[in-house]
């Protein structure tokens, strides 16, 4: 793969990382309070490593949140990651904030799309 490929594959995985994050902090604005008493209504810090879909071990994710602001810095950083997987937990659905994500998956399968177009070269043998 060329430094063109590479540039152009970098560039996009950057514009989809910064739509993501925007619609995340969008979707914190309007839900984060009701994402948190979900969250923490739940008994069990499995259940709530499930629910923010927590990027790091159950250990980890329990030391964290052994205290209030741990846990309240673990949801708001699950939303902004994962906004759609936030507001289907709460079973909440926004308009705007759903088409800015449909055009994100969009973005996502044409960065697919332009990978999978890349001309691959074979790998030499060397071992035989």
């Amino acid at each position: 793969m060329g430094t063109r490929h590479a540039e152009g594959i970098e560039q996009r995985q950057h514009v989809i990382y910064e739509r993501r994050k925007a619609v995340g902090s969008k979707a914190a604005e309007r839900f984060l309070t009701q994402f948190k008493n979900y969250v923490k209504a739940l008994k069990f810090k499995t259940a709530m490593h499930d629910a923010v879909d927590a990027h790091e071990s159950i250990q980890s994710f329990r030391n964290r949140t052994r205290w209030e602001q741990g846990l309240d810095e673990a949801i708001e950083d699950s939303r902004r990651r994962d906004p759609k997987r936030a507001l289907k937990r709460i079973n909440v659905e926004d308009a705007e904030i759903s088409i800015e994500l449909q055009a994100i998956d969009v973005d996502v399968a044409d960065l697919k799309a332009f990978i999978d177009g890349i001309p691959k070269r074979a790998i030499p043998k060397i071992d035989d």
